[in-house]
């Protein structure tokens, strides 16, 4: 079933070329695969990206520390983009990103990829003062050092839960390396209203933070002093004039076999039929809204992976819309699949 996937995905890409082109087209399946390991840290998701010789692979595959990307496979490499989702006993929701690495996949081929390291730990500290709080939270965090030899360091996360105590951390893992550049948000709330505090590397005393040197397994302590000054209450401003305008349009997959549809998706609306359509009304402040939509389609459980589908005629301006107040804009989308 994933050969279908492909061929589905191919015949979307060359619908634009003339038809003795795209009937040149062989599909040569091969993998990459591997796992990733952050001792103290356990994967929730793993996104990887695969492009090279006129073709783009992606997946994501959750809740396992192993993962498998079939690719077209042939004489060129692939440039591979990998992030992972992760989760710890004091880790907010946290990403950790790698370098692209180079790879060239045979037909047949299973390219082993892994991306194994001892990472050390960076233990923000958030320690409050000033003025009665009623809860704060951790808002961000990052942690960057660009390489050119060996693996980079680049680490974010957001929103930690809400917390009443004025001292508390969260923890972000961090492939090792020296001077590391460490940002970090907090939101301080009291019965008034609330501030944000950020810390950086080029922010002033007393926000700024140093770089940093981590090592393997190492747990480095960064505190956030924060003194916090309530905000004087005061009337709020008048709400701004909404008005509200609708996005519709009709999405088909020509020769796509039934049996191996689920849905399609456009404008974050599930669409369950092919061909189908979808209807989505937005609220905005103005004389319009613009904004992209990104139709995909998903397969049923034989089949691993979703199709997003290429730009509208080959450039992304295409996939633009704009809607009006009171107004429908139309945005259709079609292609063909094959079995």
């Amino acid at each position: 079933m994933t050969s279908h996937y492909l061929r589905i995905i191919l015949l979307l890409f060359v619908t634009l070329l003339p038809v003795s082109q795209a009937a040149a087209v062989t599909l040569d399946p091969g993998y990459i695969a591997g796992q990733v390991s952050l001792p103290g840290y356990t994967p929730t998701s793993i996104s990887l990206n695969a492009t090279g010789g006129g073709y783009t692979a992606s997946k994501t595959t959750y809740n396992s520390p192993n993962y498998q990307l079939t690719v077209q496979s042939g004489d060129w490499n692939y440039s591979v983009a990998a992030s992972c989702g992760v989760s710890g006993t004091n880790a907010p929701y946290t990403t950790v990103s790698f370098n692209n690495r180079t790879i060239k996949v045979a037909p047949n081929q299973t390219v082993a990829n892994d991306y194994i390291y001892n990472v050390g730990t960076v233990r923000f500290q958030v320690n409050i003062t000033g003025d009665p709080t009623t809860y704060s939270y951790g808002h961000s965090s990052s942690a960057v050092k660009n390489v050119t030899t060996g693996e980079r360091t680049y680490t974010t996360s957001s929103y930690t839960p809400n917390f009443t105590t004025r001292s508390y951390y969260w923890d972000i893992p961090v492939v090792p390396n020296q001077q590391i550049a460490l940002a970090a948000s907090v939101y301080v709330h009291s019965s008034t209203g609330g501030r944000y505090y950020s810390f950086n590397s080029n922010a002033a005393a007393p926000y700024n933070l140093p770089l940093q040197d981590v090592q393997p397994g190492e747990t480095v302590i960064v505190p956030l002093n924060i003194s916090f000054v309530a905000p004087v209450p005061s009337d709020p401003p008048p709400p701004p004039t909404t008005y509200t305008g609708t996005l519709a349009g009709n999405i088909d997959l020509a020769g796509l076999p039934a049996a191996n549809f689920a849905s399609h998706s456009a404008a974050g609306i599930t669409i369950p039929a092919n061909p189908g359509s979808y209807t989505r009304n937005y609220t905005f402040s103005g004389n319009a809204y613009s904004y992209y939509v990104y139709p995909y389609t998903f397969f049923d459980s034989s089949i691993d992976s979703n199709l997003r589908w290429p730009y509208k005629n080959g450039s992304q301006i295409n996939n633009r819309f704009t809607v009006y107040p009171n107004q429908t804009t139309l945005l259709d989308f079609s292609g063909e699949g094959a079995s």
